[in-house]
């Protein structure tokens, strides 16, 4: 599934970008300012988070980061989150963590339950959460590169790694991506701007 390449931090941003990152604000009047993302989001909450293993990535020393859709940067989070590690919590399943980096999403409850008070708010959570994945793997092809997407893995260990309260913030998806075996890179081509602070 992976080449075991690493991936330049251009690479690895412009996938973070088009899946998690805002295209523009709008207006949304007494909902203040909001997001205009490639994924849906149920009343336009964007309740998903995004985290990042780096394994093998030019440039970002490899730990686990809490990626900044306002800012477009990776921010540091203690711990080390290795190979092993997401081999453990992912119960072995190469693909999880052979790519050049592995993303944990997660979504934080109160964004969406403010707004939507029933039980109802438990099939949007994981319905936006399935749009990222869809955006996501969407965006890897149109780069040219492999991506692998699961929810097999241990829940309370990855919110214990990733340091969320669960009751507040749980993890819903694991995404993994790197070279394509048989091709000579990750991306066809990677806009310079997109590159991370």
């Amino acid at each position: 599934m992976f080449a075991g390449q690493p991936v330049s931090m251009d690479q690895l941003a412009t996938v973070l970008f088009y899946t998690f990152g805002p295209q523009g604000f709008i207006d949304g009047g007494m909902f203040g300012v909001q997001q205009g993302r490639v994924s849906p989001s149920a009343g336009g909450r964007h309740e998903v988070e995004c985290y990042v293993a780096a394994h093998d990535v030019h440039g970002v020393p490899p730990g686990l980061y809490h990626y900044s859709p306002r800012q477009h940067a990776l921010e540091a989070l203690p711990g080390d989150v290795s190979r092993d590690t997401i081999a453990e919590v992912a119960y072995h399943r190469k693909p999880s963590y052979e790519g050049a980096f592995t993303i944990f999403t997660t979504a934080v409850a109160r964004r969406l339950s403010w707004k939507y008070r029933h039980p109802r708010a438990y099939r949007l959570w994981m319905f936006d959460a399935g749009h990222y994945g869809q955006t996501y793997a969407l965006t890897c092809t149109a780069l040219g590169s492999s991506a692998f997407q699961t929810i097999a893995f241990t829940d309370s260990v990855v919110e214990q790694l990733l340091g969320v309260d669960p009751d507040e913030e749980f993890a819903v998806y694991l995404l993994s991506g790197g070279v394509r075996p048989g091709t000579a890179d990750f991306c066809r081509s990677i806009p310079a701007h997109h590159r991370p602070v």
